[in-house]
C-alpha cells in the first residue's frame, strides 16, 4: 500500500498510532533507552584483527614508512608487526622483481619468525603454507602490479598470462612453486563468515594508497571517525544495461542497502550520471562503464562523505591509484572516498568483484578486506581492494545509538531510517507499507527531506509513480539547498524517461536548467536535456 494512501487511511481510523510514532521520533532518545548499558567497549573487528595484521612499506620510500607507522599507531598494530622491503617504488615491476623483492624476502621472514604451519587441502591432497598472520596491509610505495611478460602469443587463452595484481599475487604467498600463470580460485569466495575463522591457506591483502600522503593518512583517520560515530549519508548506484551480469551486481547492490535504510538512487537511464549531477551526503558509488572519472566527480565542489565506499566498473580503473585524474581509484580517493575496489588490467568480467556480494557482506559487518575477498572468485589475478583492510563502517551486531547522536543535526534522519529498518524493515513483523506509514509520519513531524525523497525512491522501485511524484515535490518544498530542490526535479525527469514519457522528461530537465541556471550543478539538467532529445 503507497505510503500517501496509508497517510490519509490514518486520518480516517484515527490518530492513535500515528501519536505514539511521534512521540516516538520526535523524542528521539527512545531509540537508545531500549539499548542496555554495557560498562565494556564491544569488541571491534579493528582490535580483533590487529594483531593478526602486518603492515608491509617500502624502505626506500620515507613516505611508506611513515605511513606505516601512523597506520600502526592508529589500529594498535605491534611494532613487530612492520615489515620493511626494499623493492621499486615504481607502480609497474616484472615478475622477477615481483619474485626477488617482494614474495621471496616476506617468505624467509615468514619462515625465520616460524609464521607458516603446514595445510593439506582434504579435497585435493594439496600441500600448503597457512599463515598465523590473517591480512597484509601494503603502504603507499609499494607497488601495484605485476607487467605480463609470458610472452605469450595474442590468439592465446586470455586467462594464461602472468600479470597480476601485487595484492592478489601475494594472497598466494603460502602456495608452493613460484610462477603462477592465469587466475586460481579463492577459497573465501562468497563466504559469510569472518575470515580468521576460515582457516585457509591464503592471506587476505588490502593497500593504504593514494594519490598523495596526506590523502593516505585521511583514509585512515576517516574510516575510523566512521566506525566510531557512524557512517550516514545516501547511495548513489548507476546502471548500463548493456551487460546483464554487470547490472545484476549493481541492483543486488542496491537492495543491501536498502535493507539497511540506506536510500538509494539508481541511474537507469544511458550513460553515467550527468555532469555534476548534485549528490547529497554520498557515501556508497557504485558505477560503470566510462574509461575516465567524468559526471558529478568533475565537479570542484563535489566530495564524499568521510569514510565513503566507491567503485566503478571498468578493467583499466585501478591502473593506477597516484593520479588525480586518470582512471578511476585515484580521482575517487582524491575526492573523499576512503575505501575503492578495482583492477590493476583487464581481468574479464566474472573475474572482478561481484558488487552484489560485496555490498551484501559489507552491510551484515565484515570488514572491507572480507567483503573484497569474499566477493571475488579468484586469486593471482587483478583485483585490488584500496582503503583501510581493517574498515569495518557497519558493524554487527548494530551498537546501540545514544542520545547524543541524535543531536539535531543532518544525519538525524538517516539515523532514523537506519534504526526504522532495523526495527520494521521486511524481516519483521511489521509490513513494508507499515514501515513507510511511520517514515512518513515522521517526516511530518519532523520536516526531514531526507525522509521525503527515500520514500519516493522506495515508492519509484514499488512502480508507485504517483506517490513517488507526490514525495519528490514535498522534498523539493522542505530542502533548504537549492541543489537539492534540482535532484528532486531531475528525479522526476528520470521518472518520466523511464516511463517512456519523453516529452513530458524533456519538458522536467529543461524547466530545472531554467529554474537553477545559476548552479553549476545545472549543468546536470542541461546534459540531460540533451540526452532525452537524441532520437533512440
Amino acid at each position: 500500500m503507497p505510503a500517501l494512501l496509508l497517510f490519509r487511511l490514518a486520518a480516517r481510523l484515527g490518530f492513535a498510532l500515528a501519536a505514539c510514532l511521534l512521540t516516538f521520533f520526535g523524542s528521539a532518545t527512545a531509540f537508545a533507552q531500549d539499548a542496555p548499558a554495557s560498562s565494556q567497549p564491544p569488541l571491534t573487528k579493528a582490535s580483533l584483527y590487529s594483531p593478526t595484521t602486518l603492515v608491509i612499506f617500502n624502505r626506500t620510500v620515507p613516505d611508506s614508512e611513515s605511513l606505516a607507522c601512523y597506520y600502526a599507531a592508529a589500529r594498535q598494530i605491534p611494532a613487530r608487526n612492520l615489515i620493511p622491503l626494499d623493492c621499486s617504488s615504481d607502480e609497474e615491476i616484472t615478475r622477477t622483481q615481483y619474485h626477488e623483492t617482494i614474495a621471496e624476502p616476506l617468505r624467509k621472514t615468514f619462515l625465520n619468525e616460524g609464521w607458516w604451519m603446514p595445510h593439506r587441502d582434504l579435497s585435493t591432497g594439496a600441500q600448503s603454507l597457512r599463515s598465523e598472520f590473517h591480512i597484509l596491509a601494503l603502504m603507499h610505495g609499494i607497488p601495484l602490479r605485476i607487467k605480463d611478460d609470458s610472452g605469450r602469443a595474442p590468439d592465446s587463452e586470455p586467462l594464461s598470462g602472468n600479470g597480476a595484481s601485487v595484492d592478489s599475487e601475494l594472497a598466494t604467498l603460502g602456495r608452493p612453486g613460484t610462477t603462477l600463470k592465469g587466475p586460481i580460485p579463492n577459497p573465501y569466495h562468497r563466504s559469510e563468515s569472518a575470515f580468521h575463522a576460515a582457516q585457509l591457506p591464503m592471506q587476505l591483502v588490502g593497500r593504504i594508497d593514494a594519490p598523495s600522503l596526506n590523502r593516505c593518512r585521511a583514509m585512515i583517520d576517516e574510516a575510523i571517525l566512521a566506525e566510531t560515530n557512524g557512517l550516514w549519508g545516501q547511495a548513489y548506484i548507476d546502471l548500463d544495461e548493456r551487460q546483464p551480469l554487470g547490472n545484476d551486481w549493481l541492483r543486488a547492490a542496491a537492495d543491501a542497502w536498502r535493507k539497511l535504510g540506506i536510500p538509494v538512487t539508481v541511474d537507469v537511464q544511458p550513460g553515467t550520471f550527468p555532469s555534476n549531477y548534485p549528490m547529497r551526503d554520498p557515501i556508497l558509488y557504485f558505477g560503470w562503464h566510462a574509461e575516465q572519472v567524468n559526471g558529478p566527480f568533475l565537479n570542484p565542489a563535489f566530495k564524499f562523505q568521510p569514510g565513503a565506499v566507491a567503485c566503478h566498473i571498468h578493467s583499466l580503473n585501478a591502473t593506477t591509484v597516484r593520479s588525480t585524474t586518470r582512471n578511476w581509484a585515484g580521482p575517487l580517493l582524491a575526492r573523499g572516498a576512503a575505501a575503492v575496489l578495482g583492477t590493476v588490467d583487464e581481468p574479464y568480467l566474472q573475474l572482478s568483484h561481484d558488487l552484489g556480494i560485496f555490498s551484501d557482506r559489507l552491510s551484515s559487518g565484515l570488514t572491507f578486506i572480507e567483503s573484497a575477498y569474499a566477493s571475488t572468485d579468484s586469486l593471482s589475478w587483478m583485483t585490488v581492494a584500496v582503503g583501510d583492510p581493517l574498515y569495518c563502517p557497519f558493524p554487527a551486531p548494530r551498537r546501540a545509538l545514544d542520545t547524543a547522536q541524535f543531536a539535531n543535526d543532518q544525519w538525524t534522519p538517516y539515523k532514523i531510517l537506519r534504526l526504522a529498518y532495523e526495527r520494521w524493515g521486511e524481516s519483521k513483523p511489521l509490513p513494508v507499507s507499515g514501515l513507510f506509514y511511520k517514515l512518513e509520519m515522521a517526516s511530518a513531524k519532523k520536516e526531514f527531506p531526507e525522509l521525503m525523497e527515500h520514500l519516493a525512491l522506495a515508492a519509484i522501485e514499488q512502480g508507485d509513480v504517483e506517490d513517488a511524484r507526490v514525495q519528490f515535490l514535498r522534498a523539493k518544498t522542505a530542502y533548504q539547498d537549492p541543489r537539492d530542490k534540482l535532484r528532486m526535479v531531475l528525479h522526476i525527469g528520470s521518472m518520466e524517461w523511464g516511463a517512456n514519457e519523453r516529452l513530458a522528461a524533456l519538458q522536467t530537465f529543461r524547466g530545472a536548467a531554467d529554474e537553477f541556471a545559476d548552479l553549476s550543478e545545472a549543468k546536470a539538467a542541461r546534459e540531460l536535456v540533451e540526452r532525452v532529445s537524441k532520437p533512440e
